[in-house]
């Protein structure tokens, strides 16, 4: 078993002979440390300036190229989100039925999950719901 740090000892007998936690056993029993949530939840509330700073640096011809070039591509990234990129798969015979079926599932399910909900001007909102979009 691989040696563990003084912080973590407790948790070998959780662990398998292969260093793995064991089935139904977790590393983070606390789950993600609310510090994680505050930091992205203050991260968000300065989204607005961020996006004014890198326009700011974009529109700026006193900054560097790669710096104008680093900020559009952000706000072009965030606006529009990252271009597609092709994929190009090469299967062997037999397994494009189980891709298919792979894919048809996976779609189901996507389907279902998002049943009760409609979309309303590019927005994803519950069935039923009092929402006002202004």
């Amino acid at each position: 078993m691989p040696d563990l740090p003084q912080n973590r000892t407790h948790q070998a007998a959780d662990r398998l002979p292969s260093g793995r936690f064991a089935p139904g056993v977790t590393g983070n029993p606390g789950g993600r440390p609310k510090a994680v949530r505050d930091v992205a939840a203050a991260a968000r509330e300065l989204t607005a300036d961020a996006i004014a700073t890198l326009a700011q640096i974009m529109k700026d011809p006193n900054e560097p190229s790669t710096a104008r070039i680093a900020a559009a591509n952000s706000l072009l990234s965030r606006g529009w989100g990252r271009p597609p990129q092709a994929i190009t798969v090469s299967l062997p015979a037999g397994r494009s039925e189980q891709v298919d079926k792979v894919l048809f599932d996976a779609s189901r399910s996507v389907t279902a999950r998002f049943s009760g909900f409609e979309e309303i001007e590019n927005r994803v909102i519950p069935l039923n719901s009092n929402i006002v979009l202004e």
